[in-house]
C-alpha cells in the first residue's frame, strides 16, 4: 500500500495520505511523484485522504500551500509480514525519531488506532509491528528520504540575516523550474 507524506509551508506534516489529481469518487490514486507533479501543475491543487481517519470525503491543499511531498512509501501489510519486522516499544521509540516515549504509542493501543494484528502483548511486553508503526506515524525519519522521494513545491527565500532573525520570508514556487536551474533568489 503505497502512501505519501505532504509537508506544509506553515510546517505541518499530512501522513499518511492517498493522493488524487481530481475528488472524483471513482479516481485512482497517484502512484508516483512524477504523477503527483502532473497532478499539482494541471489542477493547482491535489486532493488527498488520510487513510487513518474513517472519513471517505476527500479534501484538498492548494499548491501554494504545499513545500514538500515525500513517497511514495510502502507500508508492509498483514500478508508480508515477517519476523525481523516486529519489534518492542522501546525499539520502536528508539527508531522513529519524532516520537518522545512509549507513552505515545500506548495511548495509541488503547484508543484501538491499531489493528488486531498489528499489535499485542507477550507477557509484560508489548509488540508492534513496522508497518503499524509506518502506518500511525510515518516514516522513521522522512529527513533521511533519498532525493528521488522528494518533490520539492514551495522554498523560502531569506533575503538576510536580519529577515531570517525576524522571520521575514517569502516562497518561492520552484516546481516549474528545470532540473538544474538555479533560482534568483526573487
Amino acid at each position: 500500500m503505497k502512501r505519501f507524506l505532504l509537508l506544509t509551508k506553515t510546517g505541518n506534516e499530512k501522513w499518511p495520505l492517498k493522493l488524487f489529481s481530481t475528488d472524483d469518487k471513482d479516481a485512482a490514486p497517484l502512484e508516483s511523484l512524477a504523477d503527483v507533479k502532473n497532478a499539482i501543475k494541471e489542477t493547482g491543487r491535489l486532493y488527498y485522504l488520510n487513510t487513518n481517519k474513517k472519513s471517505d470525503t476527500k479534501q484538498f491543499i492548494y499548491r501554494s500551500q504545499i513545500s514538500h511531498v515525500y513517497g511514495p512509501y510502502d507500508i508492509p501489510g498483514k500478508k508480508s509480514l515477517t519476523l525481523d519486522q516486529v519489534m518492542s516499544l522501546n525499539e520502536a521509540v528508539s527508531r522513529w525519531k519524532n516520537i518522545r516515549n512509549v507513552d505515545t504509542i500506548r495511548k495509541a493501543i488503547t484508543a484501538n488506532r491499531f489493528h488486531e494484528w498489528e499489535v499485542r502483548k507477550s507477557e509484560s511486553i508489548w509488540l508492534i509491528t513496522y508497518g503499524a508503526m509506518m502506518r500511525l506515524f510515518g516514516p522513521e525519519d522522512h529527513t533521511q528520504t533519498p532525493d528521488e522521494q522528494i518533490l520539492q513545491v514551495q522554498k523560502p527565500v531569506f533575503e538576510n540575516y536580519e529577515a531570517i532573525t525576524k522571520g521575514k520570508f517569502h516562497w518561492e514556487d520552484v516546481l516549474d523550474k528545470e532540473e538544474g536551474e538555479e533560482s534568483d533568489g526573487k
